[in-house]
């Protein structure tokens, strides 16, 4: 610390030690924090004051929230006093356009209710943070401007009526007759509130989110005051897709490793098994992803909240959507028998479902293109095994791989052309990604194209350190910063504007911030906050650095890293990329493909051979398909 000398006088002022960049600090414990001397909350004070100037209220709110549940501020309650007051200018905007006035309790407690909202998304409370309660008589007299519903409820009524029901209404007109089919039948049972369990099963292109929507939508707005649905996907990707749409380990608060006898982490007396008993009905698409535990969980769960046991999920009406040719259950070191054991298809359960399927590929029956046809017919054949080894059309096979880093080089050239004239276009990359098999193949795919771009890239290194300082000669920051586990950024993040990144963690489930979730790059608002925006809405979010610790069996020691919870997205493994339609695709098969549905997966991802770049040994790669989960 610099001692400042008062030259006048001869003698150094306690003002003066007390100062730092110009602010004369209350105490010498904050004099320290603000050197960096102390971590406390320094780092989130920082993120928070140079957020703040973005003036993007909404998303500074977010942020505190991810700040939180992410990072464990030591003193919440100091956080949310010092920065409120930055948080208001939304609601300020409509209390005028509404031609009221707002009090300063008032915005207090609109800002907390939406705290509370989003900390719902993660199982939180403001009590457990020591932030301010919002009060019954708080809520009244904000009643004109939001509702007073209990928060979990609130949450899955976050939507405008009449604008939905109109949307429903023209989404409806555009169905076919096989949409229709299930349409109807969902609804009958919804207005008769009769049993109903169905699974649809479509394929790549057959309309089934489209499907998925205007269900959602319909049900939704059957009531002036709105009906509450829950809208699930196995994945963070395949949930973006839905209308107000979670992953179920979110939503239900399902575990994360299902056995045998799991139950969903819901009391029943809890606001959220209030939310599941209101449910019209619950919609999970890839639901051939899940576990045939987690099924049963499910079941198990939803037969005691609603206290009608000898019904299956409780009567509830239950849509499962997916495609059993698509990946299947990830499993850690099980082998073939073992997964298709565990596939809902062979749960006890499934007997109780109806089958709907959806059949045609809505992408090549608008064209009337022979050539779309054929290729359809070609993709369906590879799901369903036609043979073990398939050869490639010479018109899909872009590169003969005979050097790995060259053809690498050109086929992000093939997939990007261009990059650094096209990159600022969110449109044109928004479509385009390079399938790999491995995380080695995709991160060694990543880092060509981004040495592509010519514009200057910011450095962003994580802190790293191991949890008990007994260990820290052991297992050094140096060594820490070599590792990186499953699911955690790298300890070095080169960016770019305008790069296409994915998010590692469920920072919002609300707000579409889940795991796989595809961002696009902007800025750095400071060393601590970067600025993105959501591929899928173009919604603009902040993202803060948050605290990953690895699984307690797979390190021998506890130790943490801080870094911001995305990786770059050029290139993504396949398993990936289920879920997503995309307008060009690169496909680097060294090595092949190694499990169920993989090779399938990624050719289906576009309608046409045009838009599919293969990058190959030789002519015949082989396709594994688990005939006995085939239905």
């Amino acid at each position: 610390m610099l001692l400042h000398h008062n030259h006048c006088q001869g003698k150094t002022s306690f003002t003066d030690l007390r100062t730092v960049n110009g602010e004369v600090c209350e105490t010498y414990q904050r004099v320290c924090e603000r050197l960096g001397l102390l971590q406390g909350d320094v780092e989130y004070i920082n993120a928070l004051e140079e957020a703040s100037h973005t003036k993007m209220s909404p998303q500074l709110r977010r942020l505190f929230v991810m700040i939180l549940i992410f990072c464990n501020p030591e003193e919440p309650r100091v956080l949310f006093e010092r920065f409120w007051d930055t948080w208001k200018d939304d609601y300020e905007r409509k209390a005028l356009a509404m031609n009221v006035e707002l009090d300063e309790q008032q915005l207090k407690s609109l800002i907390l209710q939406d705290i509370e909202l989003n900390l719902a998304a993660h199982d939180k409370t403001l009590a457990e943070y020591r932030l301010p309660n919002v009060t019954i008589e708080d809520l009244r007299r904000v009643q004109h401007m939001t509702t007073i519903q209990p928060t979990a409820i609130r949450e899955e009524l976050d939507f405008d009526v009449v604008q939905l029901q109109e949307e429903a209404e023209q989404l409806a007109r555009e169905l076919t007759n096989d949409q229709r089919d299930i349409f109807n039948c969902v609804i009958t049972s919804v207005q008769q509130r009769s049993d109903l369990r169905v699974f649809i099963d479509a394929r790549g292109g057959c309309g089934k989110t489209y499907l998925l929507n205007t269900i959602l939508k319909s049900v939704r707005s059957m009531s002036e005051q709105g009906e509450i649905c829950l809208a699930m996907a196995s994945t963070g990707i395949a949930a973006n897709l839905l209308h107000m749409g979670r992953t179920y380990h979110s939503r239900l608060k399902a575990p994360l490793t299902p056995k045998d006898d799991s139950t969903l982490n819901i009391p029943v007396q809890s606001n959220l098994a209030k939310v599941v008993q209101k449910a019209r009905l619950l919609i999970i698409d890839e639901a051939t992803m899940m576990d045939s535990y987690m099924l049963s969980a499910i079941d198990r769960s939803l037969r005691d909240i609603m206290n009608t046991k000898e019904k299956p999920f409780g009567g509830k009406i239950v849509i499962l959507a997916g495609d059993f040719r698509q990946c299947l259950p990830v499993i850690k070191n099980a082998t073939q028998d073992t997964i298709s054991q565990r596939c809902i298809n062979t749960n006890n359960l499934w007997a109780t479902f109806t089958i709907k399927r959806l059949s045609t590929n809505m992408r090549v029956n608008a064209n009337q293109n022979p050539n779309l046809h054929a290729f359809d017919r070609w993709t369906l054949d590879i799901g369903n095994s036609i043979q073990s080894q398939v050869k490639i059309p010479e018109n899909m096979i872009a590169i003969k791989i005979t050097s790995e880093t060259l053809a690498m080089h050109r086929l992000i050239d093939m997939v990007f052309p261009n990059i650094n004239a096209n990159i600022s276009n969110p449109e044109w990359l928004k479509g385009r990604a390079v399938l790999a098999v491995t995380n080695r193949q995709v991160n060694a795919l990543n880092t060509i194209a981004m040495q592509k771009l010519n514009s200057l890239a910011v450095k962003l290194e994580s802190t790293d350190k191991c949890t008990d300082p007994r260990h820290e000669l052991r297992f050094n920051p140096e060594y820490l910063h070599t590792l990186t586990p499953d699911g955690f950024p790298p300890h070095t993040l080169m960016l770019k504007p305008g790069v296409p990144l994915i998010l590692l963690r469920n920072l919002n489930p609300k707000q579409g911030l889940c795991n796989g979730t595809k961002l696009i790059f902007n800025g750095l608002i400071s060393n601590r906050v970067l600025e993105c925006t959501v591929v899928e809405t173009q919604e603009k979010v902040l993202i803060p650095r948050i605290t990953f610790v690895p699984l307690p069996e797979t390190w021998p020691e506890d130790w943490q890293r801080i870094q911001f919870p995305v990786k770059i997205a050029f290139a993504f493994t396949i398993n990936k990329s289920q879920g997503q339609t995309m307008q060009t695709v690169g496909l680097f098969l060294r090595p092949e493909v190694f499990t169920h549905g993989q090779l399938y997966v990624a050719i289906s991802r576009v309608g046409s051979p045009e838009h599919l770049k293969i990058a190959l040994i030789d002519d015949y790669v082989n396709n594994i398909v688990f005939k006995d989960v085939l239905i």
